[in-house]
């Protein structure tokens, strides 16, 4: 599954492997052939500055490809990948994952956003299982989610306002 990026395996004057320590022996291990650039007679000293940027997140791969709510819609799929049973995801399924199905984890981040902002909890938890619920029954789904958001006409005894409740007094780490 390797893309070619552009990145350089790099040497220094000496011959010392500066960049590349890990793509090399990976290439070995699966027994691929790959196309690299090589740099070479790199100060020894540029290797302190190598990959010290911060790393570009899931989220940020979205929004530069035109994705909103980029860091919600990765964070709901990433969760769905591990319930699914993918127990670390790496980055390209997760951004995979999130294109193929954005349309829809987009709608249920904004909802989980919009539940979290008024009783606690973790965004992307509610955004999951709105996105659950829903491949079962959108309608029923949103209506639930808009019930637990409001609270409103529920009775005392309901379970829903219960758990509303609770979450909204800090009871229950959602996420």
């Amino acid at each position: 599954r390797w893309k070619f990026t552009g990145q350089p395996i790099v040497f220094d004057g000496s011959g010392n492997l500066q960049d590349g320590q890990h793509r090399l022996p990976a290439e070995v291990k699966v027994g691929a052939v790959i196309d690299w650039l090589v740099v070479g007679g790199v100060a020894t000293a540029a290797q302190n500055y190598m990959d010290i940027g911060r790393p570009r997140s899931v989220a940020d791969q979205l929004r530069i490809g035109g994705y909103a709510l980029g860091h919600h819609v990765a964070a709901a799929a990433r969760l769905k990948l591990l319930y699914d049973g993918e127990s670390n995801p790496t980055k390209p399924q997760i951004r995979t994952y999130a294109e193929k199905h954005h349309a829809t984890l987009a709608r249920s981040a904004h909802l989980g956003k919009s539940v979290s902002q008024v009783i606690g909890g973790s965004e992307s938890a509610y955004a999951i299982a709105h996105f659950h619920m829903s491949q079962l029954d959108a309608d029923l789904a949103d209506g639930f989610f808009d019930r637990l958001r409001s609270g409103a006409d529920l009775p005392a005894t309901s379970p829903l306002l219960i758990a509303r409740n609770y979450i909204g007094r800090g009871g229950l780490t959602v996420g």
